[in-house]
């Protein structure tokens, strides 16, 4: 489970620190040829048009707020 332990304003995005259960994480799908996959962050401050990312936030809300939170 992850606890959001702080936030603040960057810009217009919603930047909050949060716990991970772990840093590393087994790969699957196309990088599965590697051992390890690092992603030390979720969200964007951005949120092109053309991203795909946006599809796999946690809820439906943070879908429809993407660009606007890290």
């Amino acid at each position: 489970m992850v606890h959001s332990q702080q936030s603040q304003a960057f810009g217009n995005a919603k930047v909050s620190v949060c716990n991970s259960k772990t840093l590393l994480n087994k790969p699957t799908g196309f990088i599965n040829a590697y051992d390890f996959t690092l992603n030390p962050y979720r969200g964007c401050q951005y949120g092109c048009s053309y991203c795909y990312a946006a599809a796999f936030s946690p809820n439906h809300q943070m879908q429809q707020d993407w660009g606007n939170w890290v």
